[in-house]
């Protein structure tokens, strides 16, 4: 019987991993909760350009937590060493949708995480592959997408549920071109963003 490749080279393969509980589901559902207190403590909590109808936040100290307690993690799965650069959430809205996008310089490889979510059902993200196909990929609390945020276009379709909650955590190859985006060319983790 042949062995079955390893996450590293799977992920050199295809530029996607999915991971099922990478993070403790109760884990998970606490990093949502403090988002949506977050939510209702700030004065006139908007979204962003990519989707306006969501609460979204920079470097929360929560998935800033995250993204250097992954990093271990993310290392092993994609077999490269990583230099952390920022983390970002959002909490989706009815109606909320993502259009096909690649992202920008400091997401070289990064991971979407399902924090929690309440609806009539899980809310997939695409993500199309070398061959131009669209992956569809349900992620549950605690479940990651890993994937080449700069390479694969992701996308998600118009959000029927009530809200979802989800965090993203970036990073950029340390051996790389893109290393000098380590923090998002912050002083660290945790900093507010460059402008």
């Amino acid at each position: 019987m042949a062995e079955a490749p390893s996450s590293a080279l799977q992920f050199a393969e295809t530029d996607y991993l999915i991971r099922r509980g990478m993070l403790p589901p109760d884990l998970a559902r606490f990093v949502a909760a403090q988002l949506r207190l977050q939510r209702t403590t700030t004065p006139r909590a908007k979204g962003d350009s990519q989707v306006e109808q969501s609460f979204a936040v920079y470097g929360p100290l929560p998935s800033e937590t995250l993204l250097e307690w992954c990093r271990p993690q993310m290392e092993a799965e994609t077999g490269l060493r990583l230099y952390p650069t920022y983390s970002y959430a959002r909490i989706y809205d009815t109606g909320a949708e993502l259009a096909p996008h690649i992202d920008r310089g400091h997401c070289e490889i990064s991971a979407t995480v399902c924090l929690d979510y309440r609806g009539p059902a899980n809310w997939p993200i695409f993500l199309e592959n070398r061959r131009g196909e669209a992956i569809e990929v349900m992620l549950a609390p605690g479940d990651v997408l890993i994937y080449r945020g700069m390479v694969r276009k992701h996308w998600r379709l118009a959000y029927t549920g009530f809200w979802h909650a989800q965090c993203f955590l970036h990073y950029v190859d340390a051996d790389g071109p893109l290393a000098e985006n380590r923090y998002g060319r912050r002083q660290g983790i945790g900093f507010p963003p460059v402008d």
